[in-house]
């Protein structure tokens, strides 16, 4: 694997890494982001930063841990943010929370 360095960065908002991945079992390459916000981080600086990742490359996985409670009744940023994860393609895959 390498790590691509424009989609891979460390703020104080956030932080993620975005590795390709090559295999004798697929053409193309894989890619794979992981995203980070970290905790009462701005989520609008989330949103543009996830935004432009999974923009610029044709991403198959994105995981991501956001600190968002995706069970209460959103913000307009947080329901902005839960579009950009719809419109990309990717739905949530943890219903419950993981902190109480």
């Amino acid at each position: 694997y390498c790590k691509i360095d424009g989609l891979s960065l460390s703020t104080n908002y956030i932080e993620s890494k975005t590795i390709s991945i090559k295999t004798t079992s697929f053409q193309q390459p894989i890619i794979v982001g992981v995203v980070y916000r970290r905790p009462n981080a701005s989520l609008e600086q989330l949103n543009e930063a996830y935004e432009a990742i999974l923009s610029t490359l044709n991403i198959i996985k994105a995981l991501g841990d956001f600190n968002i409670n995706l069970l209460k009744t959103p913000s307009i940023v947080e329901d902005n943010f839960q579009e950009t994860v719809f419109n990309s393609g990717f739905v949530p895959t943890i219903y419950i929370p993981t902190l109480r």
